[in-house]
């Protein structure tokens, strides 16, 4: 009997699956679909996706201007020098089968450029810099900056939350 009783002392809890919720009041994004917002910033498009069934955030930027913006993005609070995810860059409107540059490491409010008529997708998997806890709640940011404008920011508060644990029509 003993040795029954220290064999269920060795097996692990169930894990479950984590993704990110909206956790408040974001009046600078539209809801375009369960799980992916919109907005904008200094005229290019962007989209932040949380649809999927993990702790992956989709961050698409479509600088569509005829100017190069600067863009920075993370959880607020993260070292800035702590990788976070990748970046991708592409032409918007390229050619089928063109290539560009490869994935790029993005750390934390890395300042990346995005030139005219770019697409930089940011696939950010530790926003925080770390694995988030159940429940948790942070603020993830993303900023444009041009030369001789203000910086614009928009902020989107989420939480950690089972994949089973999702509200429906979020």
């Amino acid at each position: 009997m003993v040795g029954g009783a220290l064999a269920a002392c060795t097996i692990d809890p169930p894990r479950y699956p984590m993704c990110y919720a909206p956790a408040g009041a974001a009046p600078d994004w539209t809801r375009i679909a369960d799980g992916k917002f919109a907005t904008e910033l200094m005229g290019a498009k962007v989209e932040v996706d949380l649809s999927g069934s993990s702790t992956r955030i989709v961050a698409t930027v479509d600088n569509a201007t005829d100017r190069e913006l600067e863009i920075r993005l993370g959880g607020e609070g993260t070292p800035r020098d702590v990788q976070i995810g990748e970046t991708l860059r592409r032409a918007i409107d390229r050619d089928p089968g063109t290539v560009g540059p490869d994935y790029e490491p993005y750390s934390s409010f890395q300042p990346l450029p995005v030139g005219a008529g770019v697409r930089a997708v940011f696939y950010v998997d530790t926003p925080l810099g770390r694995d988030p806890s159940y429940g948790q709640y942070f603020v993830f940011t993303i900023e444009a900056r041009a030369a001789s404008r203000p910086v614009e920011r928009r902020s989107l508060p989420l939480t950690a939350n089972h994949v089973a644990d999702q509200p429906t029509g979020r």
